[in-house]
């Protein structure tokens, strides 16, 4: 007797029948599979229906309330494929063994309608996607009041799935598999201008061929960045951020951010994130997340890794990655990551009662405010003047950040002071000392500038700060080693604002045992890889160690730390102020270690200084507003928050301390400190 060929609506793998049974359900021998049988799910299409006339739909590959995705056989290429039908169930019905979609009448057949344009925007949109980790498009086609999207089938499981039977956590290696591919899948959506929307494990492939593939375009929008936009609300509990639930919000790359920092989250854990709108609680806005961090769940996360998923997972967006280079970049360790609970942490300290609940209403914020000044303005009322203020910043920040912070560092000053207008300028770092040069010479200095770097022939033009002192406009005794140098500043023409210490980075993987390490001479440097120091600060690191600068091995700070980060050397001798620069190119792989020297030589930073030539008015404001900038709060926008040196004002210390606890060590130097002045000798 022969045999007759049949395909197995399940495997799609070809079997023998023998011939005169083929009106029989045949067995598939290779997977079980009964012909004929009906889908367990009554409105789904029966095996063996036929679309567009070409495609012979098999089994159900899975389901939702939006749609169904059909394993199908194409005869017309000999390929198995994937085939996703539109069938929303609110609002449309089918009888059983037909292919028709029966659509509901009244208000619910515009709303298909409707549903039915998303459908094929979500075709042409994967369609535009040419990348082996996104599912591949073939073709799309409208049919029985429907349409159908036609897909690459990917053998497989998708990761929602493999994780219910796999709840183990995965390893850095397994999770890179996972991760990466997905990354670059995201840079591609991004390019075209869209965000995914709906990034979860439930969205994501893991195939049988090693391949990972993002799937499932249905909730893509374009992106817009900067104009709020109605959307429908298509999100995944515990791995949407804020604004999915707001049908009317700013989403951008920031927004799939948080769906794969989430996704991340329960690959390392274990577990599921906590839905974001349940962080939202009276506790967040006290700086408590309702979300466990990685480390709390298991404490083996390394703290890059942990310090990633949180920034990725913030509910503020804004302190998130923006885009997804970044969150590439963190990943694979090349930038440092700040937890942005230290973040929320250092701006409730800087902005202290001005951001509480109790600000907000009834503006006690502003009582307080002007509270704190009461005690200077009884002393000196202000006659109106208008002063201006130039402001140096750094390549790593923009200038409408420069600008937000010029605003920050004067906005106790102005809010005493309202009849005195403050005009603020930001200059590039690069370009300041120029314009301050050109300025000197035209005549036209700013009234207050940053001084660091200025040239002798800015500081001609300028005054002594002995009356700020002599007029209390500077509380010395709030204030670090400003007493014990008070009278060489009086005769001065910069007044610090803040100040830098010595210390010494560590390298970690130099094979050094680093709580044995205590520098107290040159010659403890010397061992192991050596050392170099940065020749900025050669003065301080010489006198400390009480050797001769000459003595001193020394490069710029940029061969400095490209050695570092390197590991060609073992010690870089340095400054605090240095800290994140050398987190940036040794990440976790060092420690910042204090001299255990006698004496311990600083200099105070972050001078400023007065023009000469002001009228009356003008001088005794630019005195006032250069005494406030060394109080708590203006000190807070100066050093905790532009992360550069050491606070001079004595609260704003203890708090700068509070959210680094790795400057703990400079408890060390307690009554050990000399300050250099103005960086002379």
């Amino acid at each position: 007797m022969g045999t007759l060929k049949r395909r197995c609506l399940q495997c799609m793998r070809e079997f023998e029948v023998p011939v005169g049974s083929e009106n029989d359900s045949a067995v598939c021998p290779n997977c079980g599979f009964v012909e004929n049988s009906k889908p367990k799910i009554a409105y789904h299409l029966y095996p063996g229906t036929v679309l567009n006339n070409r495609f012979i739909v098999g089994v159900v590959l899975g389901y939702g309330g939006f749609g169904v995705t059909y394993k199908a056989w194409d005869p017309s290429l000999g390929v198995v494929v994937a085939i996703k039908e539109h069938f929303p169930t609110q609002f449309v019905q089918r009888i059983p063994g037909t292919k028709d979609v029966l659509i509901y009448d009244g208000d619910k057949k515009k709303l298909y309608s409707d549903s039915l344009e998303r459908f094929l925007e979500e075709a042409k949109k994967t369609a535009e996607f040419d990348n082996p980790n996104i599912v591949h498009v073939d073709s799309y086609f409208e049919e029985n009041n429907t349409a159908y999207i036609v897909m690459e089938y990917m053998d497989g499981v998708d990761l929602k799935n493999y994780l219910k039977t796999n709840n183990d956590k995965f390893e850095k290696g397994d999770i890179d598999k996972i991760i990466l591919p997905i990354i670059d899948a995201l840079k591609t959506v991004h390019s075209k201008g869209y965000i995914h929307r709906d990034l979860t494990p439930g969205n994501i492939r893991l195939c049988t061929n090693g391949t990972v593939k993002l799937f499932d375009f249905g909730a893509t929008f374009f992106s817009d960045t900067e104009r709020e936009k109605t959307r429908s609300i298509i999100l995944t509990p515990g791995y949407a951020p804020p604004e999915q639930y707001q049908r009317k919000s700013i989403q951008g790359p920031w927004t799939d951010v948080y769906g794969l920092s989430a996704t991340l989250y329960r690959l390392v854990t274990g577990k599921d994130p906590v839905e974001s709108s349940n962080r939202l609680t009276n506790e967040f806005e006290k700086g408590i997340d309702q979300l466990p961090e990685p480390k709390e769940l298991d404490p083996s996360v390394p703290d890059y890794l942990n310090d990633l998923i949180m920034k990725g997972m913030a509910i503020e967006p804004k302190l998130r990655f923006q885009t997804i280079d970044e969150f590439e970049k963190a990943y694979l360790m090349k930038t440092r990551v700040q937890n942005p609970q230290r973040e929320r942490k250092k701006r409730l300290i800087i902005r202290a009662v001005t951001i509480s609940a109790a600000a907000l209403l009834i503006g006690i914020g502003a009582f307080f405010a002007y509270k704190k000044y009461h005690n200077m303005k009884s002393k000196v009322e202000l006659d109106d003047a208008t002063i201006s203020v130039w402001i140096s910043y750094r390549d790593d920040m923009s200038e409408e950040e420069a600008m937000e912070f010029g605003e920050n560092i004067t906005g106790d000053f102005r809010d005493a002071y309202p009849n005195v207008a403050v005009e603020i300028e930001v200059i590039p770092e690069k370009e300041y000392v120029d314009k301050l040069s050109e300025a000197a010479e035209a005549g036209e200095l700013p009234a207050l500038f940053m001084s660091d770097r200025a040239p002798d022939d800015v500081m001609k033009m300028t005054i002594s700060v002995k009356d700020i002192f002599k007029n209390g406009y500077i509380k010395t005794d709030g204030l670090r080693y400003v007493n014990a140098y008070e009278k060489e500043m009086m005769d001065d023409h910069k007044l610090p604002t803040g100040y830098v210490l010595p210390v010494v980075y560590v390298r970690k993987t130099n094979n050094l045992d680093m709580d044995a390490v205590a520098v107290s001479s040159l010659e403890d440097v010397e061992k192991n890889n050596g050392y170099v120091a940065d020749s900025k600060y050669l003065d301080m690191t010489a006198k400390t160690l009480n050797v001769e600068k000459n003595q001193l091995k020394t490069e710029n700070r940029e061969e400095a730390l490209k050695q570092f980060g390197e590991g060609k050397i073992s010690y870089y001798l340095a400054t605090t102020d240095e800290y994140n620069e050398v987190n940036e190119v040794a990440y976790g792989r060092f420690e910042m270690k204090p001299y255990m020297t006698e004496e311990i030589y600083g200099e105070f930073s972050d001078y400023w200084s007065i023009r000469s030539y002001l009228s009356d008015e003008e001088k005794i404001a630019a005195e006032v507003v250069l005494g406030v900038m060394t109080d708590d709060s203006p000190q807070g926008w100066l050093h905790i928050d532009a992360e550069n040196s050491l606070p001079i004002n004595k609260d704003a210390y203890e708090k700068y301390i509070e959210i680094k606890p790795q400057y703990e060590i400079l408890d060390e130097y307690s009554g050990k400190e000399k300050m250099i002045i103005s960086n002379e000798e």
